[in-house]
């Protein structure tokens, strides 16, 4: 007998499989092709609420980068940053949540601030990549996070990824790097997106304040940056954003060099 009620059910049914299957087997990838190393069948882009600023509208600064080789720089840059998430809890307060960066160094290790995940209960990154033309950052996947050393005094931390390698987007790292007044760097955040400025000084190790032996620049940070890569023009990593002061426009780093001896790489 025909049962007009069901045909349409099994229709529905049928449409509604058909619709599922093809979100799970879709891939879709940023305006104008896939990124480099990214998989299959994995991107979904997710631009935050409040994508971040092109700088360069009024940055007369020389990079000597064509636009091209600008947005590539930024696209490493931003596909090397991860952002960190992790949960605190005290007794008195009971759980927090917190937000900060950290850069790959190869294809599963990450360093970060070790004030970004002191304390935690559990963590975990999100990788990101530049989508939309260049202008946003889209979320790609969680990832679980293992803390594999720590150094409180220099406030660095080395992590350990769970990712296939092939996820990863490390950056190459500017060893026996000396900052030079007024060099151009770039600094990656999760909060501030990107940026670029100029090295002031490296604090002298004997001025009393916690900022001694790290190297000041002016540049655009925001809390939520800690732990995330300052590099210089070609690309390499030469050191990890410790602290800032926004209203001053200045941001402090600890050169890569010492983060890597200070976890022991």
């Amino acid at each position: 007998m025909y049962h007009p009620k069901r045909t349409l059910t099994k229709l529905f049914l049928s449409a509604l499989l058909l619709t599922a299957a093809f979100a799970v087997t879709t891939c879709t990838h940023p305006p104008g092709g896939r990124i480099p190393r990214s998989p299959e069948c994995v991107y979904v882009p997710d631009p935050p609420e409040n994508p971040p600023e092109d700088p360069f509208v009024a940055d007369q600064d020389d990079d000597g980068l064509n636009e091209q080789q600008r947005l590539d720089f930024i696209r490493r840059g931003v596909a090397a940053t991860i952002q960190i998430r992790s949960r605190r809890y005290s007794a008195k307060n009971g759980y927090s949540f917190h937000s900060g960066s950290g850069v790959f160094i190869d294809d599963s290790h990450v360093l970060t601030a070790e004030h970004v995940v002191r304390d935690t209960v559990d963590r975990y990154a999100i990788l990101r990549r530049l989508v939309s033309g260049g202008l946003n950052i889209g979320y790609l996947r969680t990832e679980r996070i293992t803390i594999v050393a720590t150094n409180a005094e220099h406030d660095v931390a080395l992590l350990r990824v769970h990712s296939p390698p092939e996820m990863a987007y490390p950056l190459p790292t500017a060893r026996n790097w000396t900052p030079q007044h007024d060099e151009l760097l770039w600094q990656f955040g999760v909060r501030t997106g990107w940026s670029r400025g100029r090295v002031v000084r490296q604090v002298p190790d004997n001025l009393p304040v916690s900022t001694h032996g790290l190297v000041e620049m002016r540049i655009l940070g925001q809390a939520g940056d800690s732990g995330g890569p300052v590099l210089n023009v070609r690309g390499e990593i030469v050191g990890l954003v410790l602290r800032g002061n926004t209203e001053a426009g200045r941001q402090f780093f600890v050169p890569i060099d010492t983060a890597l001896q200070a976890v022991g790489r």
